[in-house]
């Protein structure tokens, strides 16, 4: 016993949460967490754009990398680099399911991740957090579950593609849509090669 006591007591090094790089090291940790999550959790470093910002967001210019070039294409983050306003990463790579944490981004204007392979249900908790949000681009994945109750609409979000696009997957929602989301969410119509038509009842799954 005394031989044990003498031994020194070793403690584990203490917990210190992600922090980030580069551009990216005036976002508030919660919101700089969340990037590192969601790179983590939807395998980051395979994606076709962005895969070298693991924790430098304000780095990641989205799809095509063309930050400042106008378009469907912008800096994730805004001007000052103090807050994550954009995720724009379709036909991205992207895998996995999208983690509780991207509610922290309590800035975001723009969600796009359409076109990837993303699986599982959208975190509930964004639909109280994303209150600037005009653009929800989830359309192509193999997503499933209920549709968070975002302020869909005119004077909410008015942009909204949900299902059925091109030889991609295919959402699988839960029924009721939220409220609004018939008046501005569209699905892909095979008839047309467009997003010309609004979801019905009949497009989600009972």
């Amino acid at each position: 016993m005394g031989a044990l006591a003498s031994l020194p007591i070793l403690s584990a090094p203490p917990l210190h949460p992600a922090t980030c790089t580069g551009n990216s090291t005036r976002l508030p940790a919660a919101q700089c967490e969340a990037w590192i999550a969601f790179y983590t959790e939807t395998n980051g470093s395979g994606w076709a754009f962005c895969s070298e910002a693991a924790t430098d967001p304000c780095s990641c210019c989205g799809w095509g990398g063309m930050c400042g070039r106008g378009g469907v294409t912008g800096p994730t983050c805004n001007e000052q680099r103090t807050a994550v306003t954009s995720i724009i990463l379709p036909g991205t790579n992207l895998t996995g399911e999208l983690p509780v944490a991207i509610a922290s981004w309590q800035d975001l204007v723009v969600f796009s991740v359409n076109d990837n392979f993303l699986t599982g249900s959208i975190p509930d908790v964004v639909a109280g957090s994303w209150p600037k949000l005009k653009s929800f681009r989830v359309d192509g994945n193999h997503l499933m579950g209920t549709l968070p109750a975002l302020p869909f609409g005119a004077a909410g979000v008015p942009d909204c593609l949900l299902i059925y696009h091109r030889r991609w997957g295919t959402n699988v929602f839960d029924c009721p849509w939220p409220e609004g989301a018939t008046s501005v969410c569209k699905k892909w119509d095979n008839n047309t090669s467009s997003f010309d038509e609004l979801v019905t009842d009949a497009d989600c799954r009972g």
